[in-house]
């Protein structure tokens, strides 16, 4: 009950927006934030869901947002300001993967410039948008989730990866400008979840709340980098076992 208690006070009464968080891992930080005590805005493009993620949770607030249109990430913003005056919490979780072969003429240019959009650029611009408000925020925290992909490359999946790993620099970059002002930047490298997304994958799955729950007694211990599950051991392998590591990371 202790333990309950403690990671209540952490969170509670403290303004949280996750992105992406109508399913999956964003799903999993909104209810554990939400049991937590905290002030959840769960943002994502599809209506349907956000409106069922909201009947199974009233106290959370929802926003239909495609974090890759300017207008409806500056909407959310002024919602945000508007509401509430500040952001404590931000948990950009927004993310698509694609399983691509560069050498078939069907994929098309605009199917790779999205998975670019979502996964990268909206998320720099939407946390862009929003230092203001996490700067009058109480402890302000920004979570990026990227990917262990982040470390090394999926060969299924090399624009998901090249994002994650542009993210992974980004959220580096990021912390060392953002130390002189207070805001908190931790990045969390998730191994294969299962979501919704990755139903069909036959390989050992990690629950999104698992994750999640991982995620958060980590922050809450202080650490910025999290590498939950198999992810964990990647650095020793890239260090000691860097060709096997290449290879058996490209394979999954």
């Amino acid at each position: 009950m202790a333990s309950e208690h403690t990671e209540r006070g952490v969170w509670s009464n403290r303004v949280a927006l996750v992105t992406g968080g109508n399913s999956g891992i964003g799903r999993a930080f909104v209810e554990r934030l939400t049991a937590h005590g905290a002030k959840v805005i769960a943002c994502g493009r599809n209506e349907t869901t956000l409106q069922r993620l909201r009947e199974g949770h009233p106290i959370i607030e929802i926003f239909r947002c495609d974090i890759t249109i300017r207008q409806e990430v500056l909407a959310l913003v002024a919602a945000i300001q508007d509401r509430h005056g500040r952001l404590d919490v931000l948990i950009n979780n927004a993310g698509i993967m694609e399983q691509v072969n560069l050498l078939e003429e069907t994929v098309g240019d605009d199917r790779i410039a999205h998975e670019i959009a979502v996964n990268l650029t909206g998320t720099i611009l939407l946390t862009r948008r929003l230092l203001p408000l996490l700067r009058t925020g109480r402890d302000p925290l920004i979570v990026m989730i990227s990917s262990g992909y982040a470390l090394l490359p999926a060969t299924r999946a090399p624009t998901y990866s090249a994002t994650k790993a542009g993210l992974h620099s980004f959220t580096m970059a990021l912390r060392r400008q953002l130390l002189g002002v207070g805001i908190r930047v931790v990045e969390v490298l998730p191994p294969l979840i299962d979501t919704p997304a990755t139903r069909a994958e036959r390989q050992p799955k990690m629950s999104a709340h698992a994750l999640v729950d991982r995620a958060l007694h980590d922050i809450e211990n202080g650490r910025d980098e999290i590498l939950p599950g198999k992810v964990g051991l990647l650095p020793i392998l890239m260090r000691l076992l860097p060709s096997y590591a290449a290879r058996r990371v490209a394979e999954t």
